[in-house]
C-alpha cells in the first residue's frame, strides 16, 4: 500500500508517524506550506511538495487531512492530477460526497481520538471510521485501517457526523469543563491538581458503567442548600454561573434553577 498524506497537520502527523511505523509506505507529503510538510515528511525522509502538478500519481490511496473549510479547495487543486486514484479524507464533520465532483474513488477515513503533536497516542486503540462509495474501495479502507488501529467501523456519512457530534460533546466540552474548574481554583489561589484524581476516577468509571446510571452530586440528589451555595460563589462568573445552572437544569430538570 503506498500513501499520499495530504496536509500537515496534528492528522496528518500523527496517521505519517503511524504508518511509518507499521511499515506503510508514505510516498509523498503534499501541503501548500512546504516547511510545514517538510516539518512532517523530512524526519522520516518522505518526499514533499507544495505543488498540485507535482503530487505524486503512483499512489493506492490519498488521505485529505486539511481543515474542514479547506477540502473543497484542496480537491479543485488536485482533481486534474489525482485522476481516478482513492482519495479520502479525516474529517468528522463533513460528508464523503464532497469529494464525489472531483474524484472517481472517494470515502472517509476518521480516526475518532484529539491530537496534539507533542503526545503520541496507542494509536492501535484509536477507533477508525471508514466510508467509502464501493464495496471495493471501502475493502481496501479496512485493509489500511487494520495495519494501524484494531478498532475499525464501517459508518455512513449520518453516523460519523452523529460520532463526532457525541465527540465534541465529550472530548471539547469535558475539557472545556475542566479549564473552567481549574481557573476558578487558580483565581481563588488554590491547586488545581487536587481534583485530578476526581477526573481519573470518572474517567475510570464510565469504563465499567453507564454514564447516566453513575451520576452523582448536588443536582442530581437535589440538594438546593448545596447549589445555592454554590451559585453565591459564582455571583462575579456570570457565564460560570449559567453553565452550572443549565448542566444542573440538564442532570435534574425538576429543579428549574433560574439564571
Amino acid at each position: 500500500m503506498k500513501v499520499v498524506i495530504i496536509g500537515a497537520g496534528n492528522i496528518a502527523f500523527h496517521l505519517t508517524y503511524r504508518f511509518i511505523d507499521t511499515g506503510i509506505s508514505i510516498i509523498q507529503i503534499f501541503n501548500r506550506n512546504k516547511e510545514h510538510a517538510a516539518a512532517i515528511g523530512t524526519p522520516f525522509h518522505i518526499p514533499i511538495t507544495n505543488k498540485p502538478s507535482e503530487i505524486n500519481i503512483d499512489g493506492d490511496v490519498y488521505i485529505i487531512s486539511v481543515s474542514d473549510d479547506a477540502i473543497v479547495d484542496i480537491s479543485e487543486k488536485l482533481k486534474t492530477f489525482i485522476g481516478n486514484k482513492l482519495v479520502v479524507h479525516t474529517s468528522g464533520a463533513v460528508d464523503s460526497h464532497v469529494l464525489k465532483s472531483y474524484f472517481v474513488n472517494y470515502g472517509g477515513f476518521y480516526p475518532l481520538q484529539t491530537f496534539t503533536r507533542t503526545i503520541l497516542p496507542d494509536f492501535s486503540k484509536i477507533p477508525i471510521l471508514i466510508t467509502s462509495n464501493s464495496s471495493e474501495n471501502l475493502k481496501f479502507l479496512k485493509k489500511l485501517a487494520l495495519t494501524i488501529s484494531n478498532a475499525v467501523f464501517e459508518v455512513n456519512d449520518l453516523q460519523r457526523l452523529q460520532y463526532h457530534l457525541a465527540a465534541v460533546i465529550a472530548n471539547n466540552f469535558t475539557n472545556h469543563l475542566f479549564a473552567k474548574a481549574f481557573n476558578f481554583l487558580l483565581e481563588n489561589k488554590l491547586n488545581p491538581e487536587v481534583i485530578l484524581p476526581l477526573i481519573d476516577e470518572t474517567v475510570r468509571k464510565i469504563h465499567q458503567a453507564d454514564p447516566g446510571s453513575i451520576q452523582t452530586g448536588p443536582a442530581k440528589r437535589g440538594d438546593i442548600h448545596t447549589i445555592e451555595s454554590h451559585l453565591k460563589l459564582l455571583e462575579q462568573q456570570s457565564s460560570l454561573k449559567k453553565i452550572y445552572i443549565d448542566i444542573s437544569n440538564s442532570i435534574n430538570p425538576d429543579l428549574k434553577l433560574k439564571a
